[in-house]
């Protein structure tokens, strides 16, 4: 039964794959519907996943996703905006079952309304908030999907939410105002440490809704930015229930309020950047047969130079202050052993190159705890053919420590090849 449902997903996929492949094979890029005007962007691709650890593959995941643009010459005319993706994983190791079998996946959708310094869109939609560094501590009004096969820190595993979005700006004030009526559950692995997922969640409409905003300003070379969003959490907390089947644990919520503060100096070739978060009643369990929670404070520091010829270089540094501990760690393949620090420090590196005229441009993404074992190491090496082909390959290598807050770094060793051609 499950290989006959994984076929005809598949069939499915690669029907409307082929479809749209076909309809597209002339080249347009733009097109009219009255006097609308649709720019539009497609991609087809293959990405292949070998799992160094467990020697299989991981994933091999073909791809179609498109993004149309839509608008009118008048400026306060309503402008519409499509992006989806469909994708079909013929992998079928281990790590297969852990991964989106294929369908329709990050659909965006939404109608965007000016009206003199508002902006108002309704629909589907991704929103980032935050200097958008290697953690996303203010990047919080979409949920994530922890079956990412890069992990949850990675901006590829945001899940699209129906939204209320009410943008304002005028000369170097900004602010925004964001409700989601209706909370979506962030996608589960179907077993953690070889322990059944139960979730039950159920968000009521209206009632368990998800809501906040930011307001900001730019004086000269400085950008900075104040943040609030109440939502149910990002990061899980799994309640242990032994003897329950396949369930074992399930997972326990309680919201979360977060404020913080970003900000953004520029001078000449060097960028200062900084997140800092403040969240009330988070998680300080991940998974026990009781989740205590905890104020947590957040900071991440990040500094970059850009050299003439485009080359990046930059540091962050991350840091973390728990007001308190759990009493005990439930001992089991999670937690090795308890949590004995309230204050946590990480420090990462990143650059990006500009070879060739730009043919390739290598990107590393390092991340190491000071003291703890945590470390996160990312080289991508893309080559560009002609105008729309490219060709990357992926080494990731992630570890956390048992009683590390970054625990959702996972194991994990990886090496991943891409094509891709986009028109």
């Amino acid at each position: 039964m499950a290989k006959r449902k994984r076929l005809r997903s598949h069939s499915i996929c690669f029907s409307a794959w082929a479809v749209s492949i076909a309809f597209y094979a002339d080249g347009a890029s733009a097109a009219e519907i009255g006097t609308y005007l649709g720019r539009i962007t497609s991609t087809v691709g293959y990405e292949h996943t070998y799992d160094l650890d467990l020697a299989e593959t991981a994933h091999a995941l073909w791809i179609f996703r498109q993004q149309q643009d839509w608008s009118d010459a008048e400026p306060m005319s309503a402008r519409f905006h499509l992006q989806y993706q469909i994708q079909v994983d013929t992998a079928e190791g281990e790590a297969w079952s852990q991964r989106a079998q294929g369908g329709l996946d990050k659909l965006i959708a939404f109608v965007e309304k000016p009206w003199g310094p508002f902006t108002l869109s309704l629909g589907q939609q991704e929103v980032s908030w935050g200097e958008n560094l290697l953690m996303p501590i203010l990047d919080l009004v979409n949920p994530r999907d922890f079956r990412n096969p890069k992990g949850y820190y990675d901006p590829a595993s945001k899940m699209p939410v129906p939204m209320i979005n009410l943008n304002y700006k005028e000369a170097d004030w900004t602010a925004q105002l964001i409700a989601v009526p209706q909370a979506i559950r962030s996608r589960q692995p179907d077993t953690v440490a070889d322990f059944g997922v139960r979730d039950e969640r159920k968000y009521r409409l209206g009632l368990d809704g998800e809501y906040g905003g930011t307001v900001g300003t730019r004086i000269e070379s400085l950008d900075a930015k104040l943040y609030y969003w109440s939502a149910w959490p990002r990061v899980p907390a799994y309640t242990f229930t032994p003897f329950s089947g396949s369930s074992d644990i399930q997972i326990e919520e309680q919201r979360v309020d977060t404020s913080g503060l970003s900000f953004s100096y520029a001078e000449a070739s060097w960028l200062l950047r900084g997140d800092f978060a403040h969240h009330l009643h988070y998680p300080a369990t991940q998974i026990g047969t009781k989740i205590e929670r905890s104020t947590l404070d957040q900071m991440i520091l990040g500094w970059s130079w850009t050299s003439e010829s485009l080359q990046t270089f930059g540091a962050e540094l991350h840091s973390e202050r728990w007001e308190k501990l759990p009493s005990a760690y439930t001992p089991g393949p999670w937690v090795e052993e308890r949590r004995s620090q309230r204050f946590y420090s990480w420090l990462g590196v990143n650059s990006s190159l500009r070879l060739w005229g730009g043919a390739c441009e290598p990107q590393l993404l390092g991340l190491r705890g000071i003291n703890t074992e945590d470390r996160l190491l990312r080289l991508v090496i893309p080559w560009n053919y002609n105008e729309g082909l490219t060709v990357a390959a992926e080494y990731q290598n992630s570890h956390a420590s048992s009683n590390s807050p970054k625990i959702l770094l996972s194991q994990q060793k990886t090496l991943s090849l891409r094509l891709a051609y986009s028109w």
